[in-house]
């Protein structure tokens, strides 16, 4: 089961049942509604096994609803061999929507609620563009806050710069299109959308929530930014749209951090083992 509302009906069938329950949690605790929190910790003790998708998670866990059920770490994963940099993918997007090939281009792919501070990342898009006049910006999603977005976009007079494709199937053409990967979120557990950024070649530029700073290292694979600064955000993507070769190196580094500590294999294969072990 993931998430606590499947958590509690899983759990309750569990008991019912007599199969063991395997419960994976993404995000932190406190981030829950108080009736779903307490709906969760209610049926905690139903489960034999938890997963957490980061090491912030587990400790939300233990702070939260304690340790009398096993807590095992198992950080996301992506498959490296799907998300990988496509040149010619990435050229056609720029095609299709006049961006120069000598633009810089920002991006994130997020679905537009609350927690992703999506107009403070447009107001992050506003510096770099005052700074910048080269710069373009992928906004890739949709959700309940669409129509804040586009008003912010309108009041942030970026229209034209930019760009809401809304949901696409496919976001691989998209991040190779893009320079830099940026999360201006509140919050986060370990969010999948930016190691497949990552994976396609792409530094990280993002608050430092949650899971993140298990997998991005400023000065390595980017760069992070305390949660209640998310503006200063904007300099470290100017610092990389300026530099090719910091850009690039940032992006190999990126890659290879993935590749080697976040791929689907490592990840299936530590899911496989517990589901054995539970069910011994």
């Amino acid at each position: 089961c993931h998430m606590p509302l499947a958590g509690v009906v899983g759990r309750l069938v569990g008991r019912i049942t007599g199969i063991p329950v395997v419960y994976t949690e993404h995000n932190l605790q406190p981030r829950y509604h108080k009736a779903t929190f307490l709906a969760n910790k209610a049926t905690w003790g139903m489960q034999r096994r938890v997963v957490a998708c980061s090491e912030d998670v587990a400790r939300s866990i233990h702070e939260h609803i304690g340790h009398h059920v096993p807590v095992q770490v198992v950080q996301n994963g992506v498959a490296t061999e799907r998300f990988r940099k496509d040149p010619d993918a990435g050229a056609a997007v720029r095609a299709s929507l006049g961006v120069p090939e000598d633009a810089r281009v920002m991006s994130t792919v997020a679905v537009f609620r609350t927690q992703k501070r999506l107009t403070t990342w447009l107001e992050v898009a506003r510096a770099v563009l005052d700074a910048d006049d080269r710069a373009h910006f992928f906004l890739v999603g949709d959700g309940p806050l669409r129509a804040e977005v586009e008003a912010a976009v309108d009041a942030l007079d970026l229209r034209g710069r930019v760009h809401l494709p809304g949901l696409l199937e496919d976001v691989r053409p998209w991040l190779s299109a893009s320079d830099v990967y940026v999360m201006s979120s509140e919050f986060e557990g370990l969010p999948v959308a930016l190691l497949e950024a990552m994976s396609c070649e792409l530094p990280a530029v993002t608050t430092d929530v949650g899971g993140i700073n298990e997998v991005v290292r400023t000065g390595t694979e980017g760069t992070l930014v305390h949660r209640d600064r998310p503006l200063d955000l904007a300099p470290a993507v100017l610092e990389l749209f300026a530099d090719d070769g910091l850009r690039a190196s940032r992006a190999a580094a990126a890659r290879a951090r993935v590749v080697e500590g976040f791929g689907m294999g490592r990840m299936m294969g530590e899911l496989e083992a517990i589901y054995r072990e539970v069910v011994a």
